[in-house]
């Protein structure tokens, strides 16, 4: 007669609920005396779809029956590659180019909206029905006028190996010639100091200096070098003397959107990851999966049966009994699932924490995931142009936008008020506009009018007439603090300071937040894979496990 199977809960389908459940329920392993380890594996998610998918939108087009669908937020991967090839996931290579721009603090020169999209149909996954709008504005429609934009750099992308790799903005190449040089003397500038926070990462990331997981090697000691631990980018640049342009106009604002904060927060953020950032993904392509994270989706969750997926499934409490040390559910509707051996949390770290047992134990681990920070972001799908450059010499794939600095104490005091409305972001943050139909085949053809846009923090109000869908998220983001923690959920032996609290009481923590490094999809891989090693390890089984990806 076969064992009872090891009951183990995941709660939260993002990416790493759903590696961390695919993963182990296509685990094959044994125990020492040969016999085969056996694993039940139950998913619950609070949300009626799975959550890496469940804000994404379709859209059909008049002219092209099959809708296009538009991954939110845009999950574009480097660190993940290998997953997405295990479960042959189409991939498209996207290198993508880059524009750098700054929005005048004057709002009041009139202008113009851009022209109106054809009528378009949005697919609500909600409730899987069509809703369509006749998006007709006046073309000529006044309103407030945007604050003008004043592109700054021109990136081509392709990792930097297109010649040139930046280009002219609009209002320098149709200026005198004077001011061409000027501009060209200034890029030169740049580069030099792009080379110079080049060879700063290579050499910080490289010597383990960035990582409290990395041993000090024996020449460390002869640089003047030591780790960094929570110094902050705009103390780093300072020390260093990283050239303003580089900072303020590149740096930044780059480290702003890739972690989803506002301009001060990554100025004060700890440099050490993006330091690491800058290496790792330094001549890597990244790449979008073809037919959208959809696709990702239904292949992890395929292997799991369908009636131990549970949807709209909201945990209100979690105990634990003092005898068998099981964990015990209860559900918004009242139910109670059987018990479980092990929980592993999927979530953020501050769901984790609102659903943790009470226990004397569990104290600490309580306080520590109430450490770790979050910002709310807003993504917009929408069809509005004219929160781009007005002319399209100065678009390109990812176009990123912050308000010109502050020029008195009154205006620095209205950006720290300014915590924006319902759709948009205050003036400190960092709006990132992804031109979907510059890098999808099926759109890439402006003729045919099926122009889309994702912005991410958007700091101007887009046209509510042709919005296609918002949604508000939390991420997670790096502070002193964090990294502090930290490394009591990791478990390589080098990141320990003190027991781990990975595993107590049979609780487990995944996710980005819960790895090294800027809290990417990457950190979902990682943590789920040391997790699912970990837990597995405790069962008894000795050999090493292999996952399949």
């Amino acid at each position: 007669m076969a064992p009872e199977p090891v009951r183990i809960a995941v709660i939260g389908s993002g990416l790493a609920g759903l590696v961390t459940a695919y993963s182990l329920q296509t685990l094959q392993a044994t125990h020492p005396d040969g016999t085969p380890l056996h694993l039940h594996v139950e998913l619950f998610e609070k949300s009626h779809a799975l959550g890496m998918d469940s804000t994404s939108i379709s859209v059909n087009f008049a002219d092209d029956t099959t809708p296009f669908r538009i991954d939110s937020p845009m999950r574009s991967i480097n660190g993940v590659f290998q997953l997405y090839k295990h479960l042959d996931v189409a991939l498209r290579r996207a290198d993508f180019s880059y524009s750098f721009a700054r929005l005048s603090r004057n709002d009041d020169t009139p202008s113009t909206v851009a022209d109106a999209p054809p009528p378009y149909a949005t697919k609500d996954i909600k409730d899987e029905k069509s809703t369509h709008r006749n998006v007709s504005p006046p073309i000529e429609s006044k309103r407030k006028e945007r604050p003008r934009h004043r592109t700054q750099f021109l990136y081509e992308g392709s990792n930097g190996l297109k010649f040139p790799p930046l280009a002219l903005p609009s209002y320098i190449a149709r200026g005198p010639i004077t001011t061409r040089i000027a501009y060209l003397i200034d890029l030169v500038g740049f580069a030099l100091s792009y080379l110079y926070l080049l060879v700063l990462a290579f050499a910080y990331s490289r010597l383990g200096l960035t990582s409290r997981m990395s041993p000090r090697s024996r020449f460390q000691n002869w640089l003047p070098m030591d780790r960094l631990a929570a110094e902050s980018v705009d103390e780093f640049c300072e020390r260093y003397r990283i050239g303003d342009r580089m900072k303020n106009e590149v740096l930044v604002p780059l480290y702003a959107a890739v972690t989803t904060v506002g301009r001060q927060q990554a100025q004060n953020m700890p440099v050490a990851e993006c330091l690491d950032y800058i290496v790792s993904t330094f001549g890597s392509s990244h790449y979008v999966a073809e037919a959208g994270v959809q696709q990702v989706v239904r292949r992890l969750v395929a292997p799991i049966p369908l009636d131990q997926v549970h949807l709209s499934s909201t945990i209100t409490s979690i105990t634990t009994s003092p005898t068998t040390s099981l964990h015990q559910f209860t559900l918004l509707d009242g139910s109670q699932p059987r018990p479980f051996h092990h929980v592993i949390f999927a979530t953020q770290a501050n769901q984790a924490a609102a659903l943790l047992p009470t226990s004397p134990a569990l104290a600490p681990i309580l306080s520590a995931l109430r450490s770790i920070g979050y910002v709310r972001t807003l993504v917009m799908n929408h069809t509005d142009a004219s929160i781009l450059p007005e002319l399209e010499q100065d678009h390109r794939d990812l176009n990123l936008v912050s308000y010109e600095a502050p020029r008195s104490a009154f205006s620095s005091k209205a950006d720290l008020n300014d915590i924006g409305t319902s759709n948009r972001l205050g003036r400190g943050s960092v709006q990132a506009t992804h031109i979907v139909s510059r890098t999808h085949p099926r759109l890439s053809d402006s003729s045919l009018g099926r122009v889309l846009y994702q912005t991410t923090n958007p700091i101007v109000e887009i046209d509510e007439n042709k919005i296609l869908s918002k949604a508000w998220f939390e991420r997670a983001v790096v502070t002193r603090e964090s990294k502090r923690v930290l490394p009591r959920f990791l478990l390589d032996p080098l990141g320990k300071e003190g027991e781990s609290y990975q595993g107590r009481e049979n609780l487990w923590f995944v996710g980005s937040w819960c790895a090294e490094g800027i809290p990417l999809l990457e950190g979902c891989l990682v943590s789920s894979e040391m997790v699912v090693k970990e837990l597995v390890r405790g069962l008894g089984v000795r050999e090493e496990v292999k996952l399949k990806w």
